[in-house]
């Protein structure tokens, strides 16, 4: 299996790009720190365009595709815009109090499923580099019970580890608040 064979996903069917083996600049945020209204727009016109991009001819795919990939550069640096702007949804991470909790949270499997970098709190995201301990030596491909392909290791996906994050910060954060 190659550095891109690898492919896990979330709960909620989101693909986390995490070639093993590889460095990784996360982002996560809290709940309406971009609006509703904006991620209902870029939902719309995210679908709209694989849409055209399913419909194309053989011949007009490729421009499609570089549509779609400057549509998603492009909202990225939107969605950047919007949270480091900080003018709408809960700003508790301004409180040393919670961003402690966070900062805690991070360096807690710092050495165990990761070796954490650097990071940032922000007032209402958090970015973070990290190298996840999953590499391709320790990954062994296997079958679920439908026959799907599933990748069992001693180390967490990055879905797993997000979930670990986020699961102990956000109950220590609520303790606090």
């Amino acid at each position: 299996m190659g550095n891109f064979g690898y492919k896990q996903f979330a709960e909620r069917h989101r693909p986390h790009i995490h070639p093993p083996g590889a460095t990784l600049f996360v982002t996560y945020r809290l709940v309406d720190s971009i609006p509703k209204s904006t991620i209902r727009f870029y939902k719309a016109m995210k679908e709209w365009l694989n849409d055209q991009m399913k419909r194309a001819k053989t011949s007009e795919v490729s421009d499609w595709r570089q549509r779609v990939e400057k549509f998603d550069r492009e909202w990225f640096v939107k969605f950047e815009e919007i949270l480091h702007d900080a003018t709408t949804g809960p700003m508790w991470m301004q409180d040393e109090r919670v961003a402690a909790k966070v900062a805690d949270s991070l360096c807690h499997l710092d050495g165990k499923a990761y070796r954490l970098d650097a990071y940032s709190i922000m007032s209402n995201h958090v970015h973070a580099v990290l190298k996840p301990f999953l590499s391709v030596e320790n990954i062994i491909e296997a079958q679920d019970e439908r026959g799907r392909p599933i990748f069992v290791s001693e180390f967490p996906s990055l879905a797993r580890i997000m979930q670990l994050i986020k699961g102990r910060s956000a109950r220590e954060c609520n303790l606090v608040l």
